[in-house]
């Protein structure tokens, strides 16, 4: 198993993950919206999208923030796997676990 305290490390990586699910699905609400309208008008020219991504720019300092974690909890796996046997194990064994997400 892994330890309490290497799950605790872990655990930043997985906080930022409620605030880009909650920006984009308002920036996928408001996208289809402007497809839509813009689907209704045919071919007119002055329905555009270009405003509703430069709105949602907003969550760049996100992902950059999320980025930068990750590296550094990439890094520290990587550490990990190097210098414990045990979590080289746990790490080899989940990879050759088979998955089947279809089910």
């Amino acid at each position: 198993m892994i330890a309490p305290e290497d799950i605790e490390n872990l655990q930043p990586l997985f906080d930022y993950f409620e605030s880009m699910v909650q920006h984009h699905s308002i920036f996928l609400r408001d996208l289809e919206h402007r497809i839509v309208m813009w689907e209704s008008r045919g071919d007119d020219i002055r329905t555009r999208i270009g405003d509703v991504l430069l709105k949602n720019m907003v969550v760049l300092p996100i992902y950059e923030e999320f980025v930068e974690f990750h590296r550094d909890i990439v890094n520290r796996l990587n550490d990990l796997f190097n210098s414990d046997d045990r979590f080289q194990q746990i790490y080899k064994d989940f990879e050759q676990e088979k998955v089947n997400f279809w089910q």
